[in-house]
């Protein structure tokens, strides 16, 4: 009978400690799971804002070039206005 006892004992313990394995491994499945998810969403947003930043640059330097030609236009229409002023200066004078 104690042979016996100790069998089941032995087998029990067994069971146990497979059991405890079992749980710790799919535990840490589980968790290296989610971090893998977070991690790609991490990267995603990462590449989101890459994207945002690239168009970001992009719409700065349409801006920059359209402020460029919106001086030249100024500088133009100056110039416009200073021959209209020197045309208009002797016919005024009559």
């Amino acid at each position: 009978m104690n042979h016996e006892l100790a069998g089941m004992i032995f087998a029990m313990t067994g069971f146990a400690i497979l059991a405890i394995v079992f749980t710790v491994l799919a535990r840490q499945v589980m968790l290296i799971m989610r971090e893998r998810t977070r991690t790609n969403a991490t990267l995603a947003e990462l590449r989101e804002q890459r994207r945002l930043a690239d168009e970001l640059a992009t719409a700065q330097r349409e801006t920059a070039q359209a402020l460029t030609r919106l001086e030249e236009v100024e500088q133009r229409l100056a110039t416009v206005e200073r021959m209209l002023r020197e045309v208009d200066e002797p016919v005024l004078a009559r």
